[in-house]
């Protein structure tokens, strides 16, 4: 006991009490962070659920009030490669890897019109078929794709 004296207890008490609430807060801030995380899974999946949902509504809207025959038919057909074609995947074309220089909404558009990508046609296009230049992603495309494809098989055999 000779060798404590001298000592700050009440230093040596607050260094303790301090390292303490770190191992608290560090414990806490853990817990909260994985109940952040699960809590941000769940809204990831519930914002693509509704982006499909509005893409995929989007596209079935377009082809039944907008849509000519021609590009519903280039709609159904592209759609029913990439069903048939495994070097030619949706995830290829929605994924982005299709042509680096231009967007899958760029790309998307272009081919509904039977064109080489031109930014001018696909902004125009996105404008005059969802009131807006650039929808959200390319899920939104991919679900507006399977859309208008549902519509252009319901009906081409009745034409």
């Amino acid at each position: 006991m000779a060798s404590a004296e001298g000592e700050n207890w009440s230093q040596v008490a607050a260094l303790a009490f301090e390292k303490r609430l770190a191992d608290l807060f560090q414990t806490n801030t853990i817990a909260d962070m994985e109940a952040a995380i699960k809590r941000l899974r769940v809204s990831r999946i519930e914002y693509h659920e509704t982006i499909n949902a509005e893409g995929y509504q989007a596209g079935r809207r377009w082809a039944e009030t907008t849509a000519s025959f021609a590009q519903l038919k280039r709609i159904g057909e592209f759609t029913d490669q990439l069903d048939a074609e495994p070097s030619n995947s949706w995830e290829g074309f929605f994924g982005g890897g299709n042509v680096p220089t231009f967007t899958v909404s760029e790309c998307l558009a272009c081919y509904i019109h039977g064109q080489e990508p031109d930014r001018d046609l696909a902004r125009d296009f996105w404008r005059s078929a969802l009131g807006c230049a650039t929808p959200p992603e390319p899920n939104y495309f991919h679900a507006f794709a399977e859309g208008a494809a549902e519509i252009y098989h319901a009906v081409v055999g009745k034409l």
